[in-house]
């Protein structure tokens, strides 16, 4: 399973559990007032929450909620929308005072008639799975003072082509627009700290996108099959890049990552087949398993000294590299780290080098091996490992292998090394 069915099989099962769980909690209520059930949040401020509509009338395509609502004489503001209180039902269009402050988890999940919504200028909250499925939604307009809108809050709004994120947004919580299939253009909240796991996967449409200097991680998978994605502006606050956080994203061709950047996760950049060149500021020290994997476009990628590990299939299947650069402080190339790279000519790996892994370097045109270990750099599993795990397609007879002054006999009786015909030592 590819992990676009994957993230849609996942995407399925949440919509069914949130279905489930909309259908489980049933609402309390207080008293009833213009067919709304009502739950007093606070007498003495006169308070109270909205948390159905009442089963004995008919839902109204028009969905108007008052500001306020009398009891027993006593008039009452309106706050909050409940958890729920709407989940599933057959509004078509929807307006909320501006005396909201809150719309509670699953409060309008799978209204999959509701066609635009009005949301006060009042409000601070939007919960979880608030909006989910709602298929029909075409625009979404986030007041200024909303602060929270939690996971999944947005997901599946296909419609949806244009989104504003406020400044006072402090949290965007996990999927929060997942699957916003016709989504083309976001506007990042300035307060972001962290773009949270998944929230734009599988926006298909999503062209560009700049992240603000106050993010400090992206999360992973944040922009995961995302194909239209072309460019994407980095501010210098990023200091992590989550796993799978721009996979599959095979149309990006320009990223001008983070200059504080640390850290890049496993297969961050996994199948970007139109990314060319990407440049690696001095501070990052992690390249995680399968970075920059399949990017079969990537024609050069500076990597920076203070790295120590060059990961399982860091950069397999990288075909139009046309230079290999390992940094003098690694110490382990990983299985797979450097393969398939047709173009390469010289290959020159650092004295540091102890360890190398198997199926590497599938470099049929390489013609100069410098190693520059006076020890042979041991290749896993040892001599158990057929030669052609390493160097495929090079014709050991004719590439001349350089070695350290003294070392040249080392390197004929090691596992691997052994099988260059032509071992020369470094003048």
């Amino acid at each position: 399973m590819n992990i676009g069915s994957l993230t849609r099989s996942i995407f399925l099962i949440t919509v069914l559990v949130s279905a489930l769980n909309a259908s489980v909690y049933a609402a309390e209520y207080d008293f009833i007032a213009n067919d709304l059930c009502c739950k007093v949040l606070s007498e003495q401020d006169r308070t109270v929450r909205v948390v159905d509509y009442n089963v004995n009338e008919a839902e109204p395509p028009m969905l108007a909620i008052p500001p306020k609502v009398m009891c027993n004489n006593k008039e009452y503001r309106v706050t909050e929308i409940g958890d729920n209180a709407f989940a599933s039902s057959f509004i078509n269009n929807l307006y909320l005072p501006n005396t909201i402050i809150r719309i509670g988890d699953h409060a309008f999940y799978d209204c999959h008639s509701l066609k635009s919504v009005s949301l006060p200028n009042s409000l601070k909250t939007i919960g979880g799975y608030a909006f989910l499925s709602c298929v029909s939604l075409r625009s979404l307009t986030i007041p200024e003072n909303v602060d929270s809108i939690g996971r999944y809050a947005f997901a599946g709004l296909m419609p949806l082509k244009s989104v504003t994120i406020p400044d006072n947004v402090a949290y965007l919580g996990e999927y929060a627009f997942s699957k916003c299939n016709s989504l083309e253009t976001v506007k990042l909240s300035e307060n972001l700290s962290k773009l949270s796991d998944y929230t734009f996967d599988l926006c298909t449409n999503l062209r560009e996108i700049v992240i603000p200097n106050s993010v400090k991680e992206i999360g992973v998978g944040v922009f995961r099959d995302c194909p239209s994605l072309r460019e994407v502006s980095m501010g210098n606050g990023v200091i992590k890049i989550g796993a799978d956080a721009f996979r599959n994203c095979q149309n990006l061709t320009d990223i001008n990552l983070s200059e504080n950047l640390a850290e890049i996760g496993n297969n961050a950049f996994n199948t970007c087949s139109s990314l060319s060149s990407v440049t690696l500021s001095e501070n990052v020290k992690i390249l995680g398993l399968g970075a920059f994997y399949n990017c079969k476009s990537l024609e050069s990628i500076q990597i920076p000294e203070g790295i120590e590990k060059i990961n399982r299939s860091t950069f397999s299947g990288c075909a139009s590299l046309t230079e290999i650069n390992i940094p003098d402080d690694v110490t382990f190339i990983g299985k797979g780290a450097y393969f398939y790279h047709p173009l390469i000519q010289t290959l020159t790996i650092p004295a540091n080098v102890a360890t190398i892994g198997i199926d590497q370097f599938w470099c049929p045109n390489l013609g100069t091996v410098y190693s520059l270990n006076p020890t042979p750099p041991r290749m896993t599993p040892d001599e158990t490992s057929p030669t052609v795990r390493y160097f495929h397609g090079v014709d050991m007879s004719k590439c001349i292998l350089y070695v350290p002054k003294g070392s040249v006999d080392a390197y004929r009786t090691a596992p691997v090394w052994k099988d260059f015909t032509n071992i020369r030592q470094i003048d």
